[in-house]
């Protein structure tokens, strides 16, 4: 795992607390945490991974239409093949986006702190 992904796995782990935050906000914060923990490096500036939750498909989708960013982050979902691939850009682009919608439960981790 890269360094710039153990940083972004770290930050959202922090989240991954059950006792704190709640079952739903751990377990999505776990979520985006494994996500980000698979991606791979494909090629030049390519990242990609095949495991993700709907939960994370969803957001996604939400931050492609929302930011309409096509272009740095693609999504395949079929029947069977589930694939997102995306640029260094798309992927903190993402995470700032996550981030900021998430950004009451930082607050409150961090006074309860976690």
């Amino acid at each position: 795992m890269e360094l710039w992904q153990e940083a972004i796995v770290k930050k959202w782990n922090r989240l991954d607390n059950s006792e704190v935050m709640g079952c739903e906000v751990a377990r999505k914060a776990r979520e985006i945490a494994d996500f980000f923990k698979s991606l791979c490096f494909m090629c030049y500036d390519t990242y990609g991974t095949r495991n993700f939750s709907s939960y994370v498909e969803s957001m996604i989708r939400g931050y492609q239409a929302n930011e309409q960013v096509y272009n740095d982050m693609y999504i395949t979902t079929t029947l069977d093949l589930h694939d997102v691939q995306c640029n260094s850009y798309g992927l903190h682009d993402f995470d700032r986006y996550m981030s900021e919608r998430w950004h009451d439960y930082f607050m409150y981790a961090l006074k309860n702190g976690i």
